[in-house]
Order: structure tokens, then C-alpha cells, then sequence
């Protein structure tokens, strides 16, 4: 039985963290019960919502299917935040382990509250822009299509923009942006060669 519906949200755990668990295959995925392939890559560390649960227990993330190991667990955060004098202190724990700090100084010409002091804490803690995903934008070549006829032509140059193509028939692919090419002869049956201009 699966652990998670549809519509709830999961992060997918770190690279480094499940090659260490699970070892690799000779092609470079991780070795769990559905390979998390090097294309998959870009979703790690990220917080996506699952679209679909499979009767097999595993789920579909965009157009990934991914089972349970790879799922970062659900481990309780807490944000403790207390005054030594005239420095207001944060500390954000997970699972009992600190990730982060910071320390908000008092001004020599300021008068010390506590309520600045947190804001300033929620600031430096959270406050951070989350990156911001870049797409894949380029050109590339298709050199092999033997499962999937009529959707590519062979020796014909296709162009990328943000991630998406579009096929012989008009269509939008793949289903999810792309980051890079590598990313896309994962998902895509065809062989595809990158132009460099």
C-alpha cells in the first residue's frame, strides 16, 4: 500500500545520499526498486506533488515514476529563537539535528527588541530566493528513431525552448521541461546529439 495520495507533496532525497544507500548500476542510476536514472538528477532536493499512485505502490511525478526510497523522510523541523543580552539567536533543527543559525546583533544606536530581533532571524533563515530552474534552450539532431515514427525525423534539427520541443505533429514534448540533453535521451525512446552553435 503506498504511503502517499495524489495531490501530496514529497521531496526527493539527495544524489549523494541514495548512491551511498543504493549503490549504482553499470549505466549510472541509482540502484533502488525503480532506477532513479541521471536524468531524474535535477529533481533532487526538490519538492514536487505526486500525480498519480500506482497499484504497485509507486508513484508519478511529472512524467517520473519514482517509489518510496527515493522520498526524503518527513522529519519535524523546529525554529528556536532566544535573547543572550543583546543578540537575538535562531536555531533551525531537523530531527533533533541543527541545519541552520543565525544572530542578529543589536546597533550601538538602537534600543534592543526582541520582536526586530526574530523578524531579522525569520529573515536570514528563510528569507533566501530559491533558485531559480533553468531550462534547457538549444538545438539538437535526431539520430535514431526506431520507436517512434512519426513523431521525429531522422537527420532533422529540432529546437529547444525552456526545456520543451515540439515533434512532428505539432505536440509539445517531453511532458515535463528538460534541464539539459541528457535529460532528454532519458526520457525520449530516439537518440538525440546536441548542436553546438
Amino acid at each position: 500500500m503506498a504511503k502517499y495520495k495524489v495531490g501530496d507533496k514529497i521531496t526527493i532525497r539527495q544524489w549523494e545520499d541514495m548512491e551511498k544507500e543504493f549503490g549504482l548500476t553499470s549505466y549510472g542510476a541509482i540502484r533502488t526498486p525503480l532506477y532513479f536514472t541521471k536524468g531524474m538528477k535535477f529533481l533532487c532536493g526538490k519538492t514536487r506533488e505526486i500525480d498519480r499512485v500506482n497499484s504497485d505502490g509507486t508513484y508519478l511525478i511529472g512524467s517520473w515514476f519514482i517509489s518510496d526510497e527515493v522520498i526524503e523522510a518527513e522529519i519535524n523541523q523546529t525554529l528556536v529563537i532566544y535573547k543572550n543580552g543583546t543578540d537575538t539567536i535562531g536555531i533551525l533543527k531537523k530531527g533533533g539535528k541543527e541545519i541552520k543559525r543565525a544572530v542578529a546583533k543589536l546597533h550601538p544606536n538602537d534600543t534592543y527588541s526582541f520582536v526586530t530581533g526574530s523578524e531579522i532571524i525569520l529573515s536570514r533563515i528563510f528569507g533566501e530566493e530559491p533558485e531559480k530552474e533553468t531550462f534547457y534552450n538549444g538545438k539538437a539532431v535526431c539520430l535514431c528513431n526506431d520507436f517512434n515514427e512519426g513523431l521525429y525525423t531522422i537527420g532533422k534539427i529540432y529546437e529547444f525552448k525552456d526545456g520543451f520541443m515540439t515533434d512532428d505533429r505539432g505536440e509539445k514534448r517531453p511532458t515535463d521541461a528538460v534541464h539539459n540533453l541528457e535529460e532528454f535521451n532519458e526520457w525520449s525512446a530516439a537518440d538525440w546529439l546536441e548542436i553546438k552553435e
